[in-house]
């Protein structure tokens, strides 16, 4: 496999990818009701902002195939097509998304 990210550069994600993943604990404690967020552009975000703010090279897709990899580590996970954080709770479906959003919806009108 090449090397996607420089050790600095991947040592500063994995830092920041923390800080996000504090961020996630955060949230789920304070509604533990809500839908999992999903984090998938704010990492690819920030992992193009660290690859620039060293100075190297940031291809097209290169923020894709870092959350791939970081996901096939176990650091994330896939969830409804984007990537959110490993917890004990069981994610839900597609359609459980689509009821709970429809739901919410229907208690603002």
């Amino acid at each position: 496999m090449t090397q996607l990210l420089s050790r600095k550069t991947y040592r500063q994600v994995i830092k920041n990818l923390e800080h996000y993943r504090k961020q996630h604990i955060e949230d789920r404690a304070e509604n533990p009701n809500q839908l999992p967020p999903s984090w998938g552009s704010s990492l690819k975000q920030m992992i193009e902002n660290t690859v620039r703010q060293n100075h190297e090279r940031c291809h097209k897709g290169l923020a894709d195939e870092v959350l791939v990899y970081l996901a096939s580590k176990g650091l994330l996970v896939e969830y409804a097509g984007d990537y959110t954080f490993p917890t004990n709770e069981t994610l839900p479906t597609k359609e459980q998304i689509k009821e709970h959003t429809i739901k919410t919806l229907k208690s603002l009108s």
